[in-house]
């Protein structure tokens, strides 16, 4: 483990937090308009004013369609399910939590999202 703050700041994946003189992981969230800036790992949204994590910042929205079959096929028993249409849902509910569509884990439910941002 990195015990000083020089050798901490050296390190692109860390920063030192001086309240409790540990080196932590680097959250680009702390960062202001400047540091963000400076920091090829974290990107600034003007439009949110947030400075956020590279790989999420330059992502544009996304928007997601799904076409669905609305043929009779849909009413017919899919493998263990009574109903196609019942069994799809399902499906598409299970890969919709897994997906990835902020700069949150996979594994951040929305309780912690809004105790995170504030917003409840």
């Amino acid at each position: 483990a990195i015990t000083d703050a020089v050798t901490c700041g050296g390190d692109g994946d860390c920063q030192w937090n001086h309240g409790g003189n540990v080196c932590e992981e680097k959250d680009c969230t702390t960062l202001e308009r400047c540091g963000c800036r400076l920091d090829e790992k974290c990107f600034w949204k003007s439009a949110d004013e947030e400075c956020v994590d590279y790989e999420f910042g330059v992502c544009p929205t996304l928007d997601i369609s799904l076409l669905i079959d609305g043929s009779g096929s849909m009413k017919q028993r899919f493998g263990r399910n009574p109903m196609g249409f019942n069994a799809l849902m399902e499906s598409v509910r299970e890969w919709a939590s897994t997906i990835l569509l902020s700069g949150e884990p996979g594994t951040t439910t929305l309780a912690d999202a809004e105790a995170n941002t504030g917003k409840a």
